[in-house]
């Protein structure tokens, strides 16, 4: 199986993040055939 690798550089985003959650795993449930890992930076958010 093959993997897709997701960075997501966040800054001061900490409303958004579970959002963003939520549809990238939408996404991958249609994509059956492929393992997903979801990486964040944390850009010095205040």
């Amino acid at each position: 199986m093959k993997t897709i690798s997701i960075v997501t550089a966040c800054y001061n985003e900490e409303e958004n993040v579970a959002e963003l959650i939520q549809r990238v795993r939408e996404v991958m449930a249609g994509l059956p055939n492929y393992a997903y890992e979801h990486v964040f930076i944390d850009n010095c958010s205040e």
